[in-house]
């Protein structure tokens, strides 16, 4: 019986040893990559619903044209601007006008954002704007018959790859 508890603790020692010895093991090394994607986005304001008041030639926008984003160095926002006409429901009669961009004095249809313009308006959170007017000669204020006036103005804008 001693012989029997003597080979079974040798036994239980034999096996405990070959249980904590050192495996060998090559260090091995992987990667894991990562990825994002940002869309090129952006948000088109447009001036506010203004009044033109009767004789004015010219009335500002209420409100400026600007477009805040990130793009691709590939694309630019182009946004066109469509004057729709100034309508007398009543007499059935427009009253002629023009969009004008204010700072270049010239009537206004078309405008660019490109990526350099936009990043510089996310760094001085200003950005480019653009100040728009109603122009109407008194020649054809002279000729406005009598009534209620109503128009509209149109801005698309769409994301496009550079030319």
């Amino acid at each position: 019986m001693k012989n029997k508890k003597i080979t079974m603790g040798l036994t239980a020692l034999v096996l405990m040893g070959t249980m904590v010895l050192p495996v060998s093991a090559e260090e091995k090394s992987d990667t894991t990559r990562i990825k994002a994607n940002v869309k090129s986005t952006y948000t088109l304001t447009i001036p506010a619903e203004t009044t033109v008041n009767f004789e004015a030639t010219s009335t500002d926008l209420n409100g400026a044209l600007k477009v805040k984003g990130n793009v691709l160095s590939t694309q630019e926002v182009v946004v066109n601007a469509t004057a729709n006409d100034f309508h007398n429901t009543s007499q059935n009669k427009d009253l002629p006008y023009k969009l004008v961009n204010k700072a270049e004095g010239k009537e206004f249809s078309i405008a660019t954002w490109d990526e350099d313009i936009l990043r510089a308006g996310l760094s001085d959170g200003q950005g480019k704007e653009i100040l728009l007017s109603v122009d109407i000669t008194d020649d054809n204020w002279n000729k406005a018959e009598a009534g209620d006036y109503e128009g509209s103005i149109t801005f698309i804008a769409n994301l496009m790859n550079k030319q």
